[in-house]
């Protein structure tokens, strides 16, 4: 027989496996659904990521509900973008020094840059030949 410590115990871990489930569903659901050329469509899928993880953030600290603000604004910011209004939390910040690329871009052409010097260096291939290599690689898959 269980006592009331094992039973609660044994509850407790049943409710944050289902919110493993859940948020895990959430997650494979939003990435399988996310194309970031479609930008509602890519809110849409961060929504039910962002409920994924609100799921289980409140499983995990069910007394803690604070934690869920900052997640729970996302939610409602992006809701709101797809009815036409930007919230200050997603609008653009004015600054002196805007990089002018976006991070993501930035972040791409830094891995096709460590790419060709990959090849580069292991093949002895020259830096012309590598850099035509890793493009035609990039056409072909269609990125």
């Amino acid at each position: 027989m269980m006592t009331t410590n094992e039973s609660s115990l044994t509850n407790r871990s049943a409710e944050l496996q289902a919110a493993v489930r859940f948020c895990t569903g959430a997650l494979r659901m939003a990435a399988a659904g996310y194309d970031p050329s479609q930008p509602a469509d890519a809110r849409a899928c961060v929504r039910i990521a962002v409920v994924g993880m609100i799921q289980l953030i409140s499983a995990m600290c069910p007394n803690e509900v604070s934690l869920l603000l900052p997640l729970n604004e996302l939610l409602y910011g992006l809701y709101d973008l797809d009815r036409g209004k930007v919230v200050a939390l997603l609008g653009p910040t004015k600054v002196s020094h805007s990089p002018g690329i976006a991070t993501s871009d930035e972040l791409f052409r830094a891995m096709a840059a460590a790419a060709m010097t990959c090849l580069v260096e292991r093949t002895a291939m020259d830096s012309r030949t590598g850099g035509q290599r890793c493009g035609q690689t990039i056409i072909q898959d269609g990125v």
